[in-house]
């Protein structure tokens, strides 16, 4: 089952077969008092800050809740729901108690809302589903009734399915209803988490509906909450809960990990996402500034270039040395699977590269920041030091396209580890081969011009911190070469690289030096060890 929801043009997939969404509900004013006198005053600065913190954090989706005592509630989540879209394109989900709020918030609202939330009571049935109705709302259903809360994980059941039969008769979707099955404080009720698991079991067994729940409901009272909520997710997860609402930075490590272990995270790209983010600290990337901000004043000259894998594929030998053996080393079953792979991928023809030169750039020796026109690198001091001479740059993307990739998750799914992650290394190396390739046919072209160019150097290299690719692709329109960037600076397909080369009379080309890079996991820092 599959919800989708939309912000202004950005879309988020909510799948019972995908990996977990992440709800953010740190825009409420429970337990914030800044919030609620910034809200008084009609100031949204801190609302912002809230949204883009979440969204740093992991946030899909942001929850959004107003509430506190005497506010009016129908005037200020309107307003408020307004003045997040204006900054982020980001799904919201429409958090209020009050009907009249619901309905002015989605009149204005753009995109695909979810409602937070429907229960079984009839009243609230007959006012909130027939406005899901009219604004293309996703709506979440509380498993309670006119009767209340029950502990019975059966009767929960039936109250979910009276949600649904009432829901597509009002014009709703099944896939347009998640169920939250009610967490309820395990220091009241021993049992509470048992009855909350058992109904997000059942609720997935005989409905297949996307599930949510408030991820922190069980832990109050307690002390040491995040342990209590961390092992009560992962068992949530397991049983079927899809999109939980959470602080996504309390969260979104165990949400990651447990997507991985459950096979919903192909290359671990989400994963890596999370850890590049929480890891290196840094700070959205200004990504307001359009192509004609970022490149304003400068010259630009570009080249492309397409190539066939036969033209790039390395030797087996290179092969094995990036794969940790010596060369011609390799045992028996490795040797015969790279050259059935190395065979396989001889006819396709998919790597593509592209370089951009810029004339109006400045370097700033004090800081150890290169800029481009309006766009600014901390590119840090061993790659500020190689290209410090510069009179031009080439910023420059490549990709050996999406076949490999699939190759090796589709060998991968299938039990064959080894022939995957040949397919993996492979990758690696004809994306290198094709920038290598580029590389020289910019070399080639300024040698005629009597100009000299440095290595490349790519975001994530050498203390050049990943997230400044956003950036760098602003110089290129969205899926360029076929490359689309995470919100985390990971590129898709993952067999791209992007990065910038210095040009200059006064330039020198040096080779990459472990000396003075830390990158343990660097390609040639491995061949540079193994080959002797």
């Amino acid at each position: 089952m599959k919800t989708i929801l939309k912000g202004t043009k950005n879309e988020v997939i909510i799948d019972t077969e995908g990996p977990v969404i992440i709800i953010g509900e740190c825009i409420n004013p429970t337990r914030r008092k800044k919030l609620v006198s910034t809200l008084q005053e009609r100031n949204f600065n801190y609302v912002l800050e809230l949204a883009k913190s979440q969204i740093y954090a992991c946030a899909d989706v942001l929850d959004v809740n107003v509430g506190y005592p005497g506010v009016v509630d129908e005037e200020l989540l309107p307003e408020t729901v307004k003045a997040i879209q204006d900054h982020f394109d980001i799904p919201l989900c429409i958090d209020s108690p009050n009907p009249k709020a619901i309905e002015a918030t989605l009149k204005v609202a753009r995109g695909k809302c979810l409602i937070n939330s429907v229960n079984a009571e009839e009243a609230s049935l007959q006012r909130l589903l027939p406005l899901a109705a009219e604004y293309g709302a996703a709506i979440i259903g509380l498993v309670l009734d006119d009767d209340g809360i029950t502990n019975d994980p059966e009767k929960r059941l039936k109250i979910a399915e009276k949600i649904l039969e009432r829901a597509l008769k009002a014009g709703l979707k099944a896939e347009d209803v998640i169920i939250d099955p009610m967490a309820m404080a395990v220091s009241a009720d021993p049992n509470a988490c048992n009855v909350t698991l058992e109904t997000i079991r059942l609720v997935h067994i005989n409905l297949g509906l996307n599930i949510t729940q408030g991820a922190s409901n069980i832990s109050f009272g307690l002390p040491n909450r995040e342990n209590i909520n961390s092992a009560f997710m992962a068992l949530s997860i397991m049983n079927g809960l899809t999109c939980p609402i959470a602080n996504p930075e309390k969260i979104a490590g165990l949400v990651r990990a447990t997507d991985l272990v459950r096979a919903r995270d192909d290359y671990a790209i989400r994963f890596i996402e999370h850890y590049q983010r929480t890891s290196q600290k840094g700070q959205l990337p200004d990504v307001s500034l359009s192509i004609e901000d970022l490149i304003r004043g400068t010259l630009m000259e570009s080249t492309k270039f397409s190539y066939t894998f036969n033209e790039l594929l390395p030797s087996d030998q290179l092969i094995e040395l990036t794969m940790g053996y010596k060369a011609g080393e390799a045992p028996e079953p490795v040797s015969l699977i790279l050259r059935e792979v190395i065979e396989e991928l001889s006819a396709l023809q998919d790597a593509k590269a592209e370089y951009k030169i810029f004339h109006d750039i400045s370097l700033d020796k004090e800081e150890k920041t290169l800029s481009i026109g309006e766009a600014k690198f901390d590119i840090k001091g061993i790659i500020f030091n190689q290209i410090k001479r510069s009179d031009e740059i080439a910023i420059f993307i490549c990709t050996a396209g999406e076949v490999i990739g699939k190759k090796s998750s589709m060998s991968m799914k299938s039990g064959d580890l080894l022939r995957g992650y040949i397919y993996d290394v492979v990758g690696s190396e004809i994306v290198e081969a094709a920038a290598d390739r580029m590389q020289e046919e910019l070399k080639a072209r300024m040698d005629k011009e009597g100009k000299h160019i440095s290595n490349r150097f790519s975001p994530g290299y050498c203390g050049w911190n990943v997230s400044e690719q956003h950036t760098l692709f602003r110089f290129y329109p969205d899926n360029y070469c076929g490359i689309t960037l995470t919100e985390s600076a990971l590129m898709y397909p993952v067999k791209s690289v992007s990065g910038i080369i210095g040009i200059g009379k006064e330039i020198r080309f040096a080779p990459y030096q472990c000396k003075v890079c830390d990158d343990q996991n660097c390609i040639y820092r491995n061949r540079r060890f193994k080959q002797s």
